[in-house]
């Protein structure tokens, strides 16, 4: 019987000269291949950009069969060497089932799901202690998920190489190297067992893995490398104990929570991150949480939702956006006495409510939402459309100014001021034009306005004036360094020069500037 392996070897090389491909046999077959094939790359095709291009070359296993099956069986060191070389690689069987001469050829190019193929077998063998003899294990390789070559034609062949390859040989070459380097590990590389040990230790484990972070106590500590999610026994280091640190992790779902009052319609809506833990099924029922970060504040509920609670982790003293303030004082004003309260929860366009029955034991805010309602009605006053930062403990502090200088604007209240004036004896109606001012969140909020009232002898040399009314002459917005007395005075010499009205003007902002700046 003749020997179709030579015999198809033989044919594939004269086979791909008809076409100027580069044929050079192996003198022997220890590496994989049978057949060194290069295709030289017409230089009038050369650019600035590919000159440097090596030639296509790539390696090639000639297959022959007598039978119509497709399928060959190859062994897994002929197959790791093939696919791990960081050149193209090709299968070619040579089909003789008609007789002495081939009539079908199909040519299989050992890509990237080829090449996982071959590794998982491999990696699981390695694993099982049988690395040994992966020259006596097999993988069967399907030739009718490649192409057939037409063997009337032999620049299929050469197109076929063009296609598999593209290009550029070196991008090529590249990205099958990062392939080989990644592929297996998509899961992560190494492995860790570990015990929790107490419910307060599992506890801390649970909402680590909830996106909040934090360190956990283990106990009998394994580690070892995977691959294919397959563990190596033989890397197995222990440790009987440690502590790991969890980052926060990203969230699972990203979405909104309305607060809705349904009797009222007060409402208030933040953004919201939901997450679950990793072991949320191997968990205890207790602990199968959903925690939802709301920034300013966390939701846990239980996952049918049931039950949940409120925690608020809201730094005091950290500024943060005055409406993202409001709205957290808003939402315990709503959770202290719900009446009707609707929680509605939209998370990627998956809609959902619960309602609260029972209130919940807060700090009672109402006072402190008034202030920053107020302070965001200045802020609109003033015609300040940029983020105005401040701290729940510098509102609480700024409370009273705040007020009074909202509540005088929206004349509400009256005002009442006090000077030295030398120049009059008796009392007599007047327009005098005062500074107001409100530092506030890093930014002070300065207005100059007319007063109008009747000055009153209170002491010697002292008068009083009640207002009775007023125009607001000129307002601004300034930063912390923007608080220059003489520069502010210097910009506002031809507001106070150029005003007019017919009561006598006393002109008290160069006097007072730079107390109420300091205030």
């Amino acid at each position: 019987m003749s020997d179709i392996g030579a015999g198809g070897e033989h044919f594939f090389m004269g086979f791909c000269s008809v076409d100027g491909v580069t044929a050079n046999k192996s003198s022997a077959d220890k590496h994989g291949w049978d057949v060194f094939v290069e295709v030289e790359q017409e230089t009038g095709e050369l650019t600035l950009m590919t000159l440097h291009e090596p030639i296509i070359a790539g390696k090639v296993q000639v297959k022959s069969t007598r039978t119509t099956s497709l399928k060959v069986d190859v062994t897994l060191s002929n197959l790791r060497k093939m696919a791990t070389s960081p050149l193209p690689s090709f299968y070619v069987l040579m089909d003789f089932s008609q007789g002495p001469h081939p009539q079908r050829a199909f040519i299989r190019h050992v890509d990237e799901p080829l090449i996982r193929e071959i590794l998982q077998r491999v990696n699981t063998h390695i694993i099982a202690g049988k690395a040994e003899r992966l020259h006596k294990l097999t993988l069967r390789v399907d030739f009718g998920l490649g192409r057939e070559i037409r063997l009337s034609e032999p620049s299929t062949f050469k197109s076929e190489i063009l296609r598999a390859i593209g290009s550029s040989p070196a991008k090529y070459t590249d990205k099958k190297s990062m392939f080989l380097k990644n592929v297996g590990f998509e899961d992560g590389c190494h492995a860790m067992h570990f015990q929790l040990e107490g419910m307060g230790n599992l506890t801390a484990f649970v909402n680590a893995t909830l996106g909040m972070g934090g360190s956990v106590e283990l106990q009998n500590m394994q580690f070892s490398t995977t691959r294919f999610g397959q563990v190596d026994p033989r890397s197995r280091t222990e440790l009987s104990a440690g502590i790991m640190e969890l980052t926060p992790v990203a969230p699972a779902a990203k979405g909104t929570l309305t607060f809705r009052d349904l009797s009222s319609g007060v409402s208030a809506l933040v953004e919201a991150s939901a997450f679950f833990s990793p072991m949320h099924e191997w968990l205890p029922k207790s602990l199968k949480k959903i925690r939802i970060d709301c920034g300013t504040f966390d939701w846990l509920m239980n996952e049918d939702g049931s039950s949940a609670q409120f925690t608020a982790t809201l730094d005091p003293e950290l500024p943060i956006h005055l409406d993202g303030l409001a709205n957290f004082f808003q939402i315990v004003c709503l959770l202290r006495r719900p009446e009707s309260l609707s929680i509605e929860m939209d998370f990627y366009g998956t809609q959902s409510s619960v309602i609260v029955k029972r209130g919940v034991v807060l700090p009672d805010y109402s006072r402190a939402l008034e202030t920053a309602d107020l302070l965001m009605g200045m802020k609109s006053f003033f015609a300040d459309r940029e983020h105005l930062t401040i701290s729940a403990t510098e509102l609480i502090h700024c409370d009273q100014n705040i007020r009074a200088i909202s509540g005088f604007l929206n004349r509400k209240t009256g005002a009442r001021i006090s000077f030295r004036f030398v120049e009059a004896h008796d009392p007599f109606e007047a327009a005098c034009l005062v500074p107001l001012a409100l530092r506030v969140g890093g930014k002070c909020y300065v207005a100059v306005i007319a007063i109008f009232g009747d000055m009153s002898r209170s002491e010697q040399g002292r008068y009083t004036v009640a207002t009775t009314d007023f125009d607001v002459l000129y307002k601004t917005v300034l930063r912390e360094n923007e608080l220059n007395t003489d520069k502010i005075l210097l910009r506002l010499e031809p507001i106070m020069t150029n005003y007019t009205h017919f009561l006598p003007i006393v002109n008290l902002v160069p006097v007072m500037l730079d107390f109420v700046l300091s205030r």
